[in-house]
This record gives structure tokens, sequence and C-alpha cells, in this order.
């Protein structure tokens, strides 16, 4: 909890830094996303470096006949999981065209790509997905 609170800080504080820079009032929530986006990338940069250093033991758990038995079987990949697949900057696309409902428009300026550009990768991510779900588009 704590370090998302650190980085809606960092990221409200670029944005009181930054306000003169944005031009059009339209296209603001692509620019929030683009520098709350920067802010991402910088602390998992900084994480990363952190634990690349760590080492960690394995985890070993012994299960009694019992709960074995009890066991479900593995249930079919969940949406989360099919994310897992994509790659970051697929998996930021998806997340904000369709669950934040961002515009191609505000995409193209939260990406800092053209329009174009925008339409063709959800176009190829949204054809990914279909192939990683296992269905037809």
């Amino acid at each position: 909890m704590q370090t998302a609170e650190e980085l809606s800080q960092d990221v409200l504080f670029k944005v009181y830094r930054k306000a003169g820079e944005l031009r059009d009032a339209a296209s603001f929530c692509g620019w929030l996303y683009a520098i709350a986006g920067n802010v991402k990338v910088s602390h998992w940069r900084s994480l990363q470096s952190r634990l690349a250093g760590a080492e960690l033991e394995p985890l070993t758990v012994e299960l009694s006949d019992s709960l074995m038995a009890e066991a479900e079987p593995i249930p079919r990949l969940r949406f989360e999981e099919w994310l897992g697949e994509l790659g970051p900057g697929e998996t930021d696309l998806v997340i904000l065209r369709y669950v934040e409902g961002l515009s191609y428009e505000e995409l193209a300026v939260a990406l800092n790509v053209p329009l174009g550009t925008v339409k063709w990768r959800i176009s190829e991510v949204r054809k990914k997905l279909s192939q990683i779900m296992g269905v037809r588009l």
C-alpha cells in the first residue's frame, strides 16, 4: 500500500511540475497516463536492480494424501494469466484501451506514437490474445 501511495505522489508531483507543458486540455488523460507509465517503468527498473542481488530459497510443500485427493485439477488459464503471456508494452496497451477505456487518440498521446501505429498495435495484440485464448476473431 505504501508503494502505491508513493508512486501516486510521484505522478501527481510530476503532473504539477509539468502542467505548463500540456498544450491541449482534451489530451489530459493520455498525457497523465504517459507520466504514470514513466513513473511505473522507473519504479520497476529500480526494483529489478534491488532484486537482482537477492537469493531466494526454493519453497517445498508436502501435501498429505488426503489433501491431494481433495485437490481440484488445475483450472484453465484466466484472463490475468493470458495477459501475463503478453509483453509489458502489450499488456499496458490492453489495460489502457479495454480496462481504462482510453481512445485511440489518447493512446497515441500517452505512447507518443502516431494514431495509425496505435491502431496497428491494438490489432496485433488482439490477434495474439485470440491465439493465446484459443478463440477465433
